[in-house]
């Protein structure tokens, strides 16, 4: 009952590159969503100075 260390090589190896790949893949949506969250963030900047604009007009 040993411990076939070229199996547990192989099968660490698979399961390090399954990591790595999963975090390849989070790593660029988190990227997609951060650029989401920017664009966002610039359209509500514009909408609320247009707004606040609008607002001053109305008064």
């Amino acid at each position: 009952m040993g411990i076939d260390f070229q199996e547990f090589s192989e099968s660490n190896t698979g399961l390090k590159r399954s990591i790595d790949d999963s975090r390849e893949i989070l790593t660029e949506r988190i990227e997609k969503i951060i650029k989401k969250t920017e664009n966002l963030d610039t359209k509500l900047a514009n909408f609320e100075k247009k707004h606040a604009r609008h607002n001053k007009k109305k008064k």
